[in-house]
């Protein structure tokens, strides 16, 4: 689940530049935003620009990094226990 202390995300290293808040990244990412139509706020997926630094986009991998290192353990445990219950399950059933 990305919290083992020993190979989780605890491990990840931020390297010297990417500390640095003096270099920016133009990036462009979808981000909630609110629109008005008709009187009405409504928040919508918008692409935007932004200048990011190295530290700030690098989180953002983090926060995707999370979810995929969750998403990727639940499935490999359902794939796994799907097979062993195909491999289980006898042959003659039905025959």
């Amino acid at each position: 689940m990305g919290k083992c202390s020993n190979y989780g995300l605890a491990k990840f290293r931020w390297f010297p530049k990417e500390l640095s808040s003096e270099i920016s990244i133009p990036v462009k990412l979808f981000e909630n935003v609110d629109t008005t139509y008709e009187g009405k706020v409504y928040k919508r997926k918008d692409l935007v620009r932004k200048l990011l630094t190295p530290t700030d986009l690098s989180s953002l991998f983090l926060v995707s990094l999370k979810k995929f290192i969750k998403h990727n353990f639940i499935y490999l445990w359902q794939a796994n226990e799907f097979k062993t219950c195909i491999l289980d399950f006898p042959n003659d059933v039905g025959v």
